[in-house]
This record gives structure tokens, C-alpha cells and sequence, in this order.
């Protein structure tokens, strides 16, 4: 009895140490910056790079948008930042830096909008469960309404794929953009909102 017990606790601090090895390995593999979360400290606002997978990356920074960074700004996210290294408990990051992805990954896209931040406030529908959860926002005041996150089954969601069609076609006719809020959730064609100002839509 003696040598098994010993056997059971020799593997179990083998795979403590196998976890802790492999934790310490993520968290020295670089990762390049594919976005930036703003987060509400007490001093002000701080902004975590974090890379595709939620992973905080070490720097933080007090003021965006910086010129050597080309990656969007996350905002809404209400999850407290963790530590450098680790992944950030709110799927929201990772579901907006896929759909930011999806849709640069298109030259139409790329060429027609050029996009700024992602706002996640409304993840879940924890604000309004009619509004979209995630909101692309692009340069001169325009805003993509994409939905729910990527890969979604609920009833009436379209798939990602479908959206970004929807939006080349859209801009391939080269309809305006700017202060324009682009609705990509319903089927058939996008649907467009006059935006007034650079706060709200006009209906």
C-alpha cells in the first residue's frame, strides 16, 4: 500500500510541476498586440494590450490612441484586467478580436473602413437584449452593428461568413459611410441609420 501511495503522490507533483512548466511556457511565448482594452482605474483610464487569444500582454499605457500601435481599442469590458500573462475572464475580448479579424481579413473591407475600436458594453445583452452586442466602430463616424460573437447558434443569427459578404456587396456599391450606422444582423441587404453627431443614431 505504501509504494502505491507513494507512486499516486510522485505523479501528482510530476503534473504539478508538467502544469506549472507549461503555464510559465505561455507565458514567455511573445505574442504580437491585437488590440487594446480600456479599463477604469481609480487614477483614470489605463489601456491592456492584450494579444488574439485574451492574453494580457505587460505594457500598459495612459493615453491611446498611440501612432506605433495600429490595433483597435476594446471599451466596455467589464471584467478587472488580469495580471500580465494571463487571459482575460471576459470572452468579450476574444470574440471582438476575431470579429475585428473576420472582417480586416477582407481587401474590400479594409479598403472602405478603417476600423478604430470594438464596443463590447453590451455583451450578453446585459444592456439591451434587442441592441447589438458588439460595435465596430470605424473613422469618420461610422458604425458597424455586427451582432452576437462569432460562431453564435441562437435563432435568427447569421453567420459570420454571411455578414462580411453582406458588407463587401455593400461597400463594392460604393454607398456612403460616413455617419452612417451599417446594420449587418438581419438577412437581405445591410440595413443603414443616419448617425446624428458622433453619440447616437437618428432613429
Amino acid at each position: 500500500m505504501r509504494s502505491v501511495a507513494a507512486l499516486v503522490a510522485a505523479t501528482a507533483v510530476a503534473l504539478s510541476i508538467a502544469g506549472c512548466a507549461a503555464k510559465q511556457a505561455r507565458k514567455s511565448v511573445p505574442r504580437r498586440p491585437a488590440a487594446a482594452v480600456a479599463v477604469n482605474m481609480p487614477r483614470g483610464i489605463v489601456y491592456c494590450l492584450v494579444g488574439e487569444d485574451g492574453v494580457r500582454l505587460p505594457k500598459t499605457y495612459t493615453r491611446w490612441p498611440l501612432p506605433s500601435l495600429a490595433v483597435p481599442l476594446l471599451t466596455g469590458v467589464c471584467a478587472a484586467p488580469p495580471s500580465p500573462g494571463e487571459a482575460w475572464a471576459e470572452k468579450s475580448v476574444t470574440d471582438a478580436v476575431q470579429i475585428v479579424r473576420k472582417l480586416q481579413a477582407s481587401d474590400v473591407i479594409r479598403r472602405g473602413v478603417n476600423i478604430t475600436a470594438v464596443d463590447v458594453s453590451n455583451f450578453t445583452g446585459r444592456i439591451n437584449r434587442t441592441r447589438s452586442e458588439f460595435r465596430v466602430l470605424a473613422e469618420n463616424n461610422c458604425v458597424i452593428d455586427w451582432g452576437r460573437a462569432p460562431g453564435t447558434t441562437a435563432p435568427g443569427e447569421l453567420p459570420a461568413e454571411e455578414k462580411v459578404a453582406k458588407l463587401e456587396r455593400f461597400l463594392r456599391d460604393r454607398h456612403p459611410t460616413s455617419n452612417r450606422t451599417l446594420d449587418l444582423r438581419f438577412a437581405g441587404r445591410v440595413l443603414v441609420r443616419r448617425r446624428l453627431g458622433r453619440n447616437g443614431d437618428s432613429s
